[in-house]
C-alpha cells in the first residue's frame, strides 16, 4: 500500500478532517453541529478522542514509527462503547474512508490511480480494523453490562438486608 500510504502522508490532514466530519454524522444533528464547532478534548470529548483515534489509524496507514492501531481501536471501542447506538452505527465510519479517499484522490489529480491490488489490500485493511473495533466495542459493552448486573445485584441485596432487619 505504498501509493495509498503516500497520499494519505500527503493529504492527511484534510483527509482526517473529512473522516471526522463525515464520522460524526452518526450522531443527531444538533449534537454533530456543537461537536463540529468545538473539537477540544476537554470541553468536548468525544470529537476530540474520535479525532485522535482516526489520526493514529492514519498513522498506521501511512507506516508512521510509533503509530499504534491498536491503541486506536481500544480508545475508539472505549468510546463508542458507551455510545446508544447499534454497533452498525457506530462501527460504520470506518469504511467511509475508503471512498473518500478515493474520490480526494481524483480530485487532487492523482493521475496513476491506485493500483487495484493496492486497493483490494486497503480494502482487507479496512475490514481486519472494523473486526478489531468490533472486538473492542463489544468488550467495553459487556463490562458496562456486567458493571450494571453487579450494581443491581448490590441494590437488591441491599434492599433485601433492611427488609429483614
Amino acid at each position: 500500500m505504498k501509493e495509498i500510504g503516500a497520499f494519505v502522508q500527503t493529504h492527511r490532514e484534510v483527509l482526517l478532517k473529512q473522516w471526522l466530519n463525515q464520522s460524526l454524522e452518526m450522531y443527531p444533528e444538533q449534537s454533530r453541529a456543537l461537536m463540529q464547532q468545538n473539537l477540544d478534548t476537554f470541553s468536548n470529548p468525544i470529537p476530540g478522542a474520535l479525532a485522535q483515534g482516526l489520526d493514529l489509524l492514519l498513522g498506521g496507514l501511512c507506516g508512521e514509527e510509533g503509530a499504534c492501531p491498536e491503541k486506536a481501536l481500544t480508545e475508539l471501542g472505549r468510546l463508542l462503547g458507551v455510545q446508544e447506538m447499534p454497533p452498525s452505527e457506530c462501527l460504520g465510519f470506518l469504511f467511509a474512508l475508503k471512498p473518500l479517499l478515493t474520490k480526494m484522490a481524483s480530485r487532487k489529480g492523482w493521475k496513476e490511480g491506485f493500483k487495484t491490488e493496492e486497493l483490494i489490500e486497503f480494502g482487507l485493511w479496512i475490514e481486519q480494523r472494523t473486526l478489531g473495533l468490533f472486538d473492542q466495542y463489544m468488550e467495553h459493552r459487556e463490562r458496562i453490562y456486567q458493571l450494571k448486573g453487579d450494581e443491581m445485584k448490590q441494590r437488591n441485596y441491599m434492599l433485601l438486608r433492611r427488609a429483614t432487619s
